[in-house]
């Protein structure tokens, strides 16, 4: 077996591997792990806390703080402003926010790998997506759209360091 077939074998047995675990096991798996209260909205929380905070210890999340102003700019996406936040330890957090009239609720809609926020929004290829960031703001949605690494290398050099 050549090293293609090898690695589509390995790649298709991961897949299985998690899609098993975690798709078709979610239920039975959730039911030993968490015991959530739907009957409220504080009751969720309270029945979820315990849970969440062992998920931030997991993650050990970054003490980020806001510095400075929020920066507004323009960009190519009609209706649409680039948003820079900058944070602590020379960071920022960046991306596409579109709020059109009367919005009231947001969707936080990630990019994949080899594409852009704009590409979201139908930018530069309308079938990215088939433009559904476009269609949530027609249907009165706010649609922010993160910047994250768009390339490989980039981001698996970054969960490297992580």
């Amino acid at each position: 077996m050549n090293l293609e077939a090898r690695q589509e074998l390995y790649v298709s047995e991961i897949e299985h591997y998690f899609r098993a675990r975690l798709v078709d096991g979610y239920d039975e798996a959730s039911a030993a792990l968490w015991n959530r209260d739907y009957s409220s909205e504080e009751a969720f929380l309270g029945s979820v806390e315990g849970r969440r905070g062992q998920w931030r210890e997991l993650l050990a999340p970054p003490e980020l703080t806001r510095v400075g102003d929020v920066e507004v700019r323009d960009c190519d996406v009609p209706g649409g402003q680039w948003i820079v936040v900058r944070l602590n330890d020379h960071l920022s957090a960046q991306g596409l926010l579109v709020v059109p009239e009367g919005a009231t609720r947001l969707v936080v809609f990630q990019h994949g790998l080899g594409s852009t926020p704009e590409r979201v929004m139908g930018l530069g290829d309308r079938s990215a997506y088939d433009g559904v960031g476009q269609q949530l703001v027609d249907a009165g949605y706010a649609v922010l759209a993160p910047m994250n690494l768009i390339h490989i290398p980039q981001r698996n050099r970054a969960q490297s360091l992580a």
